[in-house]
């Protein structure tokens, strides 16, 4: 993976019931963020949960953009400000969203 590449994975731990409606939104804006943002090489949302005991099922976002210049154009579009000022989806979530910075440091992502 290119060393320039900034890279962000989000968690989101939904209300009870509210996790389809959570995904929704949240494909949503993925789909919204393909079409206008070139510079965004993923923006996958995935549903987890735990393999051992009990957990709630958790809402992963996992993003990587271009270069740490495409992530903070991206924060500046009016379509990501607009969700950050009108917390989108904050009606689904139980708690505030677990947002990491990822450093690829080893191993591979894809093979050729």
């Amino acid at each position: 993976m290119n060393a320039n590449v900034a890279t962000r994975v989000i968690t989101l731990t939904t209300k009870p019931g509210k996790i389809d409606d959570a995904i929704a939104e949240a494909s949503e804006f993925a789909n919204l963020v393909k079409d206008i943002e070139p510079d965004c090489l993923v923006y996958s949302v995935s549903k987890s949960k735990p393999l051992m005991g009990d957990g709630p099922e958790q809402i992963v976002i996992a993003i990587v953009f271009k270069d740490e210049a495409a992530m903070k154009a991206h924060e500046q579009t009016p379509h990501a400000k607009a969700r950050m000022e009108a917390k989108n989806g904050e009606e689904f979530l139980a708690g505030p969203p677990d947002v990491r910075a990822v450093v690829h440091v080893g191993g591979f992502t894809m093979r050729e």
